[in-house]
């Protein structure tokens, strides 16, 4: 590595739900990175609006109204520069103010991290990775519907329950495309951290920066390899969706069976490319789709009347698709990938009573009620899906709140290194960047956070001249010539 690995600089974003004590977060940042000689440049976005755009909450605005003022300047603004990463741009120009140069050359600044707050568009994610590359870290912070609204409620003084589970459905995702998408970031984290349990989140936290600055002895635990290989299940998916993966784990944490999310062939198991492969890109539909629009023209003529225009049938149609009539799955042909790996397990006679379910994404109702009928003792997830009613309909049998419970299958959020992260963190020589070296004439290697040099440092060259084109296409937009 060249000299500037040692004192490069690191970006991380912060993708966390309203509810979450950033301030606390903060904190403990600032503490574990000072251990590294590394300093915090913590960028609030929602206060830099006020500096660039003159936009400024009343005084007198209660917790509520001061939210929704953000929430609402977010979407604003957005729209109104047509840039689903406008927020992005606005941080690499905060990034960029305190820069110095040499000989008209922009300098990095030494042994800094600059801590992003908090990232709610996907497209501010892109924007940052393609210009900081693997240098940018997203950082997924969760906290269980409890534990926000005790935030909220305690700390804040919110005491309207209507109005709790109002802000954190609008944070989760707004209607308009260029709204607030918390949960769309949030499922992009290289790694993931809870608030739920104060007590670890340090031991959380340290551990995931500890990995980012190399440390030699931190291998997976078991539940991130579970859920790489769940990740790399999804990976086999031709959904013209989504992909999805899943894998089953006996009590010693062996995987038993994987699933994808794909259409089911003759015999058993999902297609895989071939002559006979006849899944819905070989059909060239999405039967689901397709239905669904069948369905909601049908809706829309018996009420309406079979003379109505076609115009008028799409004005209708994007109104019904905002309904749960638009959240209808079941005329889709693939097999969700919960379902795949519990009949993988049955196929080959295994048992899977008290077994662990890794899935990238929270399983629909539909699956919920066949993972608790075959006898799952434990579903751990990251994408959350709240078109899901899992939980509403078999409260009798799942429990999703931070205190499991043993009569009931226990939903959680998967805390760890995220699949995106786990070659290059976990591999000694696969991954990006360093090396990792363990050993020295048969004696371990020493590693102390003092001394630790970043895993993936970033090059200068490849960074710094597109974060200025980037600040010189904000300044453009902000005075209007874009």
């Amino acid at each position: 590595m060249v000299e500037y690995a040692k004192d490069c600089e690191l970006v991380i974003g912060l993708a966390s739900p309203v509810g979450v004590n950033h301030d606390d977060v903060e904190s403990r940042l600032k503490d574990i990175f000072g251990q590294f000689n590394y300093h915090v440049n913590y960028i609030h976005l929602s206060e830099l609006v006020a500096k660039h755009f003159e936009m400024r909450p009343c005084k007198d605005l209660n917790e509520i109204e001061r939210l929704d003022w953000a929430m609402k300047t977010g979407t604003e603004l957005r729209n109104r520069y047509d840039r689903g990463d406008l927020y992005a741009l606005m941080a690499m120009d905060e990034i960029n103010l305190e820069r110095t140069s040499e000989n008209q050359t922009v300098l990095p600044r030494k042994r800094t991290v600059h801590v992003i707050r908090s990232l709610k568009h996907a497209e501010e994610v892109n924007t940052l990775r393609q210009v900081y590359g693997q240098g940018f870290f997203l950082l997924g912070i969760s906290a269980s519907t409890e534990s926000k609204k005790h935030y909220l409620r305690e700390l804040k003084g919110v005491e309207s329950e209507s109005e709790l589970d109002r802000l954190i459905q609008r944070d989760d995702k707004e209607s308009d495309k260029l709204g607030q998408q918390t949960r769309n970031v949030f499922q992009l984290a290289d790694a993931f951290a809870t608030t739920d349990d104060n007590i670890r989140l340090s031991k959380q936290i340290g551990r995931i920066v500890d990995l980012i600055f190399s440390h030699p002895y931190q291998p997976p635990t078991e539940e991130e390899y579970a859920m790489f290989m769940a990740y790399a299940a999804s990976l086999r998916s031709a959904d013209l969706s989504r992909q999805v993966g899943a894998v089953l784990t006996n009590k010693m944490g062996d995987i038993v069976s994987t699933g994808a999310n794909d259409v089911p062939k003759f015999g058993g198991g999902l297609y895989w490319p071939g002559e006979d492969d006849c899944r819905d890109y070989v059909r060239k539909c999405d039967s689901n789709e397709m239905q669904r629009n069948e369905i909601m023209e049908d809706v829309i003529k018996s009420i309406v009347g079979k003379d109505i225009g076609e115009d008028e049938v799409e004005e209708y149609k994007l109104k019904l698709s905002k309904t749960r009539i638009g959240d209808l799955t079941e005329f889709g042909r693939a097999v969700h990938a919960e379902m795949d790996a519990l009949l993988q397990a049955s196929r080959n006679g295994i048992s899977i009573r008290d077994a662990k379910l890794y899935t990238t994404t929270f399983p629909c109702h539909n699956c919920a009620k066949h993972i608790v009928v075959a006898g799952i003792k434990e579903v751990v997830y990251i994408e959350p899906y709240p078109k899901s009613f899992a939980t509403t309909l078999h409260d009798d049998s799942i429990n999703n709140s931070e205190s499991p419970v043993l009569n009931k299958v226990n939903f959680r959020q998967f805390v760890g290194i995220g699949p995106r992260k786990f070659i290059d963190l976990f591999s000694m020589n696969l991954g990006n960047g360093r090396k990792i070296k363990r050993k020295d004439k048969g004696a371990i290697v020493s590693w102390s956070r003092g001394a630790a040099e970043l895993r993936i440092p970033m090059s200068p060259l490849s960074y710094l001249e597109s974060e200025t084109d980037n600040v010189n296409l904000f300044a453009r937009l902000v005075r209007g010539q874009e």
